[in-house]
């Protein structure tokens, strides 16, 4: 399993936030005891000292496409001079004030690698010129983040997932696969689903940007919901949260095909809010589905068509491009879309065209068990993406 565990000293975003949140605890507190504002000097100092060599190593791992640690700060705030200055205004002012000589005065004594001050107002500038250091190193990191490229984000998911404990995955998969008979590909696609299912029912996704209508008309739901248990419950919001989990997946006929750099980019933007539990989660469905897929690719291939199909649709011609649409991922191996239904229309009226079929939309009404598939294809002609869409179909066939 991974650990999302860092150890205290050696958290970048705790140390940076723990000088910033001392600085505004220490600027709401009226602090009278000198001992206690050069203290305060002393323990900023030495965090600052210590983010600062802790910056430096990050950066020089943004250098290499390494990411240790998603720091999940406000880079603006955590990256602006001004805004530490602000945040320091209450301890320059107490400090400078004073110039006392807390060696004579306090018997105060204290130094640190060739930094020994010996007045309150050296011991605030050597603070600060150690804070407004750090802001600088935030702001480059900033710049860095921002250059960095989306396959950046896919590096820091295989970073991350080679700690990860794949036995479970392994264990359910060989429960599986010992409970199940003989394999085919109708019940590893049920496996898939309902894997899937479980992913998107655990709520991870709620995290992500929400979707609208326009994207869910894209991604058919209850044909997904076909391949569950009859008795699988789902959770309300389920239609948006597949759409949701849609966009980080793409097909190779019946392979699905993570997409690793939207996933690496979720965990890195959500590292913070995101529970070892769940980061576990996102592993473990991305081993069973390598599992599955592999299982699919061991299948025998299955030469013959159903009695069941319409004869325009059994030609030789016809079943070569049913082979294109099933290894795209538009219909399953029973020759049933797996699309929704204005874009599996469109599909229809490319194939009736390559196959000269007058009455374009009877055979496959029959086929499909549907009425009026001209409204469908209507409905997609109406879609932004029509043309787009018609032309991906006509690239399919050639």
């Amino acid at each position: 399993m991974v650990t999302k565990v860092f150890e205290e000293e050696k958290s970048l975003r705790d140390l940076i936030l723990r000088l910033s949140e001392g600085m505004t605890v220490y600027g709401e507190v009226n602090r009278n005891f000198v001992p206690i504002k050069v203290s305060f000097s002393q323990c900023a100092y030495l965090t600052a000292i210590t983010a600062i060599k802790e910056l430096q190593a990050y950066i020089a791992d943004l250098d290499r496409d390494i990411c240790r640690e998603p720091l999940c700060l406000d880079l603006d705030e955590m990256g602006s001079e001004d805004c530490w200055k602000e945040k320091l205004a209450k301890l320059r002012s107490d400090m400078t004030e004073l110039e006392e000589v807390p060696l004579l005065q306090k018997d105060l004594v204290w130094g640190y690698k060739g930094f020994f001050p010996n007045t309150t107002a050296e011991f605030y500038q050597g603070a600060e010129e150690k804070v407004m250091e750090l802001a600088r190193l935030i702001s480059q990191v900033q710049q860095k983040m921002a250059e960095k490229p989306l396959s950046f984000y896919g590096k820091f998911y295989h970073d991350l997932r080679v700690q990860y404990c794949e036995e479970q995955a392994v264990k359910d998969f060989k429960y599986w696969q010992s409970h199940s008979g003989i394999p085919s590909l109708v019940k590893l696609k049920m496996l898939r689903a309902e894997k899937i299912a479980d992913f998107i029912n655990s709520g991870i996704l709620r995290l992500a940007l929400k979707s609208c209508d326009i994207e869910q008309d894209d991604v058919d739901v209850e044909q997904f919901k076909k391949q569950l248990p009859h008795d699988y419950a789902c959770v309300k919001d389920f239609d948006v949260l597949c759409t949701v989990f849609s966009r980080t997946i793409g097909w190779q006929g019946d392979i699905l095909i993570p997409n690793y750099n939207c996933a690496g980019l979720f965990i890195f933007q959500h590292w913070v809010e995101l529970t070892e539990e769940q980061i576990n989660a996102i592993f473990y469905l991305d081993k069973m589905l390598k599992l599955i897929h592999e299982e699919i690719q061991n299948l025998p291939e299955a030469d013959s068509p159903l009695v069941s199909l319409p004869d325009v649709l059994a030609t030789p011609e016809a079943m070569r491009l049913w082979r294109k649409a099933q290894k795209a991922g538009y219909v399953d191996e029973q020759f049933q879309p797996l699309i929704s239904k204005p874009l599996s229309a469109v599909l229809a009226a490319e194939m009736a065209r390559r196959l000269d079929i007058r009455d374009r939309w009877k055979p496959f009404e029959l086929l499909w068990n549907r009425k009026n598939m001209f409204k469908d294809y209507y409905e997609a002609q109406q879609q932004k993406r029509y043309s787009e869409s018609a032309k991906m179909m006509k690239e399919l066939f050639d």
